[in-house]
C-alpha cells in the first residue's frame, strides 16, 4: 500500500495504489469513518412526491450567475486559524465517525447542536467561499518544478475535516426537519467539495470527490424522509462530471518532464561529449525520486525502490533495449542513444496509460486493464521511477464515475417517487416511468438493473470492484 505523507511524493504514491478502491478512508484520514460496503443493499423507505413548484426551487449548486466575485482559497485557508478553534479539530473525525454510523433516529441531535455552535462562523466563511466564482490554491508548482515531489499539500486533510463538520450540520439539520437549511448545506458542501477537486493533481481531484460524496449521503438521507421535498431537478441540474480529474491528469502527464528535465535534451543537438554528464544528471535525478517515493507494506514503511542500480549498472542494463530500440537510427553515442530511448519509451508509456482518460468510462475501463499488464513487465527496469511516479488514470476515472453515478441513482429514485405520486405504485420496470427522464449508470452507459418483488423493488448500480456495487431496495410509504 503506497503511503501517504504531507507532500506529492505520498499522494502520488497513494494514487497510483488506489486503482479502483478510491474511497477508501483511512488512506486520507485514519480517523474517518470506514466506507459502507456498497454490496450490501441501503434500504429506502419512500414517501411518493412530485416535483416542486417552481422545479428548480432547490438548488444544489449554486449558479454561476449568481456567485460572487473573488477567490475561495484564501477564505478556505483562514477556516479555524483561532487557536480555541484549532484544539477541537482532532474532534471531528471521530464526531464523524461516531454519529454517521447512527441511524437517523438515533441521532443525538441536542449533542449535535451543541458541539456545531461554537462552529458558527466556520460555517458561516464556508459558505461564503463556496459562492465564490474561482478557487486558486496557488501551489508552487511552476516555482518547484524539478523539486515537485516535495510540493506541500498538509492543507487537504483540513479540508476532509471540513467536509466531515459540514456533513454533521447537514445530518443534524434532517434530524430537525430543516429540509430547507439543509438543501443550503448540501449545496455548499457540494460547491466546495468542487473547489477542492480543482487543485492540479489529482490527490486533490480525489478528496474532492470524497467530499461531494458525503453530502450526497446527505441528499439519500433527506429523500427518506416522510416530508421531504422531491430533488430530481436539483440532481439534474448538476453538471457531469460533477468533478473531472482531466485538469489534474495532464497536470501529472507532465510531471516527470518538470523532474526530470534531462528527458528534453534528448530532443536537442549537443555534441557528443555532452551526453555523458546529461545522462549522469539524469540519473542521479531518478535515483533520487527512487528513494523518496514511499510504500507501506508487511515490512512497513520504505522506499518503492529497494535498490536503484548504480551509474555503470544503469547504463549496463539499459543499453541492449537502447540499441534494439534505435535500432533504424546511427547513434554514435551509447550516452546518446540511451537518453533517447528513455526519452521516447516514457513518452510511449505515460500515453499509454493518460490516454484511457479521454473516453467515456465505459469504453476506457477495459482499455485501461489491458494498458496496465506492460507497466507491470516494465516495472523491474531502468523505468521504474517513471511506473513509480505514475497515477493510476484507472483510479482518476473510476472516482469520477462513481460520483456520477450517485447522483444518476438518485435521480433514479426521486423520479420513481415522482411517478408514484401520479401512480400510487412502484413501477414494474423503469421503462414504465414516463414522467421525467431516466438517467442511464455512467458506469456502464446502460440503463440501471431494476427488479420489483412485490412491493419491494431493488435498484443496483454496477462497478469494476464487487465491493463497490451501489444496491438500493425501496420500498413506499402506506
Amino acid at each position: 500500500m503506497r503511503h501517504l505523507g504531507r507532500t506529492l511524493a505520498g499522494a502520488l504514491a497513494l494514487v497510483a495504489a488506489l486503482s479502483v478502491t478510491i474511497l477508501a478512508e483511512a488512506e486520507l484520514a485514519p480517523n474517518a469513518p470506514q466506507p459502507k460496503a456498497y454490496s450490501d443493499p441501503r434500504e429506502l423507505r419512500l414517501t411518493p412526491k412530485p416535483a416542486p413548484v417552481p422545479a428548480l426551487k432547490y438548488r444544489l449548486l449554486p449558479m454561476e450567475s449568481k456567485r460572487t466575485p473573488g477567490d475561495a482559497a484564501p477564505i478556505y485557508l483562514r477556516l479555524g486559524i483561532e487557536s480555541s478553534i484549532e484544539l477541537k479539530k482532532g474532534e471531528i473525525g471521530q464526531k464523524s465517525k461516531d454519529w454517521s454510523n447512527l441511524p437517523l433516529a438515533q441521532f443525538p441531535v441536542a449533542e449535535a447542536r451543541k458541539y456545531l455552535d461554537p462552529w458558527g462562523n466556520v460555517f458561516k466563511q464556508l459558505k461564503f467561499a463556496a459562492r465564490r466564482q474561482s478557487c486558486r490554491w496557488n501551489y508552487t508548482l511552476s516555482e518547484q518544478r524539478e523539486e515537485v515531489i516535495e510540493l506541500g499539500l498538509s492543507d487537504l486533510q483540513e479540508m476532509r475535516n471540513w467536509a466531515r463538520l459540514q456533513a454533521i450540520k447537514v445530518r443534524l439539520e434532517i434530524a430537525e426537519h430543516n429540509y430547507d437549511e439543509a438543501v443550503q448545506s448540501m449545496e455548499t458542501g457540494i460547491a466546495f467539495g468542487r473547489h477542492v477537486g480543482e487543485g492540479p493533481v489529482l490527490i486533490n481531484t480525489l478528496v474532492g470527490v470524497a467530499c461531494a460524496q458525503l453530502m450526497l449521503s446527505g441528499v439519500e438521507e433527506l429523500i427518506a424522509q416522510p416530508d421531504s421535498p422531491n430533488l430530481y431537478w436539483a440532481l439534474t441540474a448538476l453538471p457531469r462530471p460533477l468533478i473531472s480529474a482531466r485538469n489534474a491528469l495532464e497536470t501529472e502527464a507532465l510531471m516527470p518532464e518538470w523532474m526530470l528535465p534531462e528527458l528534453l535534451e534528448a530532443d536537442r543537438p549537443h555534441a557528443d561529449a555532452e551526453w555523458t554528464p546529461i545522462l549522469a544528471r539524469l540519473h542521479a535525478r531518478m535515483q533520487s525520486i527512487a528513494s523518496r517515493v514511499m510504500v507501506t507494506d508487511h515490512a512497513g514503511v520504505h522506499p518503492a525502490t529497494s535498490t536503484f542500480p548504480e551509474l555503470a549498472a544503469f547504463k549496463a542494463q539499459a543499453l541492449p533495449a537502447a540499441r534494439s530500440f534505435l535500432k533504424p537510427q546511427k547513434i554514435a553515442s551509447d550516452d546518446q542513444a540511451i537518453l533517447m530511448y528513455l526519452a521516447a519509451r516514457y513518452r510511449e508509456i505515460y500515453d499509454d496509460q493518460f490516454k484511457h482518460a479521454y473516453l467515456e468510462f465505459p469504453r476506457a475501463v477495459a482499455s485501461v486493464q489491458a494498458a496496465d499488464k506492460p507497466v507491470g513487465v516494465i516495472k523491474t527496469g531502468p523505468f521504474d521511477p517513471f511506473v513509480s511516479l505514475m497515477p493510476s488514470s484507472m483510479a482518476a476515472l473510476t472516482a469520477e464515475a462513481r460520483l456520477d453515478r450517485s447522483v444518476a441513482a438518485l435521480r433514479v429514485i426521486e423520479a420513481i417517487r415522482m411517478d408514484a405520486a401520479v401512480r400510487g405504485e412502484l413501477p414494474r420496470s423503469l421503462d414504465q416511468v414516463k414522467v421525467v427522464p431516466i438517467p442511464v449508470d455512467p458506469m456502464t452507459g446502460k440503463p440501471f438493473e431494476y427488479h420489483l418483488d412485490g412491493e419491494t423493488a431493488t435498484l443496483v448500480g454496477t462497478d469494476v470492484e464487487p465491493r463497490m456495487v451501489l444496491r438500493y431496495q425501496l420500498s413506499l410509504r402506506k
